[in-house]
């Protein structure tokens, strides 16, 4: 094992939320180091991200602050923690325009778009990256790469291809983590004064994704072995906007609907109309990728999904707000003006994640949590336009953060004692991409849009099944025992999300229990997961009055 040098801030991940964090806190302490099983400014889901971010900026009216609060707590059903929805809307404002000094190319837009709201609504703006040059199914990267220069640039030494499979503690106090090069299988000790979580979630648990293969849910894994709480973990989003054809991989746009898109089945029927007479507009935070998997299940789909007719959205429409998107769809050879598409539903986004309180501190000491790896500030489901504002305005308060704190006494004890795992080879039957595959089968199937005791109980016994084949499967090789780290993580995290689910005995969001149909006012709080020696604890906290 090599030993590294003790460093002030040690960041987990390689996305938005991390490079902004290594970038905040390399402007208070000397020595930052980020960690990336990928390559950072490629890797995670913002790369992937329309990267829209909501932001009160300081040209907006004072009104649109409250605005962007009352939004995101609504879409949210209220279990938010109103402390960090607070904590959002009034630093978004001055984090996301930020990022033109870190190399970050910005468009600013009106967002009269916002829940349907008129032009006369006070709102914030709506804030993007430029997108020109960049692949259409990975624009993100106008928003990461930038971002990944600008760490480099200032020094943040940034180690690719190094997968952190625990955090080390001192008596209850986090002080660095232990990775492993996935080139050499080399394991790596890293001593730090704080350590931040931002590896994003854990989509890749769904066979039905929109999410890269890096995000299995790491963050989550971490944080419970080293006994750190866990948040509304059963409220996994499913965006039914996943573009299948023509064949260029991206979300779309939901305000497409509030220009004129619709929905049909194969029989060219708008099968919305038959649920919500308000169309597909008013049915696209909840209903809509139910009522689009149904009509897929029972045999109405197309190629997996179903038709978006955009042919009525006006042509100054997609020349004015959807440039990049318009042009994409043209050099795949396809006109939306004359002709259908297809959505279809995947696994999108975790709302729920590490518990923690403002500036990202978790109840351990030493360590930190942003972006997609929180909990909290999203509630039940994010409101659109926050998810990659989060990640940046946490990353820049979070990175800070993380630095005051090694600026102050900490000290680093000595590590060399640390218990390391022994790569041992096994011989077995069963192999790890099977384990993986059945396991991510399982949480689309019944852990994924519809719900019920029965579904989570078999999901249960199933996810049970998949840890005693992990740990009996063949491990011939090193890099077998670095899958298996990453299988134990997706496997952590699909229990703490079924329990979660099976807890909450009612529908609210994205999670949809068909035997407790409707949303009640006793489920009004989270339920919060925790790792206990007989494995993982669920419990419900009612939300104080005070925060709702």
């Amino acid at each position: 094992m090599q030993v590294r040098h003790p460093c002030d801030v040690l960041v987990i991940g390689g996305g938005g939320a991390a490079l902004r964090a290594v970038i905040a806190a390399k402007e208070v302490v000397s020595d930052v180091v980020v960690c990336c099983k990928g390559e950072a400014g490629r890797s995670g889901s913002t790369m992937y991200a329309g990267c829209s971010m909501i932001a009160a900026l300081p040209t907006d009216p004072p009104e649109a602050v409250q605005s962007h609060f009352k939004d995101t707590m609504v879409v949210g059903k209220f279990l938010n923690d109103g402390a960090l929805v607070e904590e959002l809307v009034t630093h978004a404002g001055v984090e996301i325009p930020r990022l033109e000094g870190f190399g970050v190319k910005l468009h600013i837009k009106k967002g009269d778009f916002l829940l349907g709201k008129g032009p006369d609504a006070v709102l914030p703006s709506g804030v993007e990256p430029d997108y020109t040059g960049y692949d259409f199914a990975v624009r993100g990267l106008a928003l990461t790469q930038p971002l990944a220069v600008e760490a480099a640039r200032r020094g943040v030494e940034i180690l690719n291809q190094v997968a952190v499979i625990r955090l080390v503690l001192s008596h209850g106090e986090v002080f660095g983590a232990l990775g492993v090069d996935l080139a050499t299988g080399e394991l790596l000790l890293f001593p730090a004064k704080a350590v931040v979580l931002a590896s994003g979630g854990g989509g890749w648990l769904y066979a039905q994704t929109s999410n890269s293969p890096d995000l299995t849910g790491d963050s989550f894994t971490l944080a419970l072995e080293a006994g750190a709480t866990l948040r509304d973990m059963e409220f996994v989003e499913f965006n039914p906007c996943r573009l299948l054809y023509p064949d260029m991989p991206t979300n779309l746009p939901p305000d497409l609907f509030s220009y004129g898109g619709v929905l049909r089945n194969a029989e060219g029927e708008r099968f919305i109309l038959n649920h919500n007479p308000k169309g597909e507009e008013a049915s696209f935070r909840e209903e809509m990728p139910r009522l689009l998997a149904r009509e897929v299940e029972e045999g109405r789909g197309v190629r997996g999904g179903v038709w978006l007719d955009a042919t009525m959205v006006p042509p100054e429409v997609w020349e004015d707000r959807y440039p990049f998107l318009y042009a994409a769809l043209r050099q795949h050879g396809v006109d939306p003006q004359k002709e259908f598409l297809v959505f279809g539903v995947r696994a999108n986004l975790f709302a729920g994640g590490v518990k923690v309180g403002i500036r990202g501190r978790t109840e351990l000491p030493g360590l930190f949590a942003a972006g997609e790896a929180v909990g909290g500030v999203h509630g039940a489901k994010r409101f659109g336009g926050n998810s990659v504002a989060h990640a940046i305005v946490s990353g820049a308060l979070v990175g800070r953060e993380a630095a005051e704190e090694a600026k102050g006494p900490r000290r680093v004890p000595d590590l060399s004692a640390t218990p390391v795992p022994r790569f041992v080879q096994r011989a077995g039957a069963i192999r790890i991409p099977d384990i993986e595959g059945e396991l991510r089968r399982v949480m689309w199937e019944d852990v994924g849009l519809i719900r019920s005791a029965n579904s989570l109980g078999l999901a249960l016994e199933k996810i049970e099944s998949c840890q005693k084949a992990l740990a009996e499967c063949d491990l011939s090789s090193r890099q077998d025992h670095i899958r298996a780290f990453t299988l134990h993580s997706m496997l952590l995290t699909a229990e703490g999300v079924t329990r979660s689910a099976l807890l909450r005995r009612e529908s609210r969001g994205p999670h949809y229990r068909d035997d407790f149909p409707a949303q009640e006012r006793s489920w009004l709080g989270s339920v919060d997961v925790r790792q206990s020696p007989s494995g993982l604890d669920v419990a419900f906290k009612a939300k104080e009055k005070r925060e709702s």
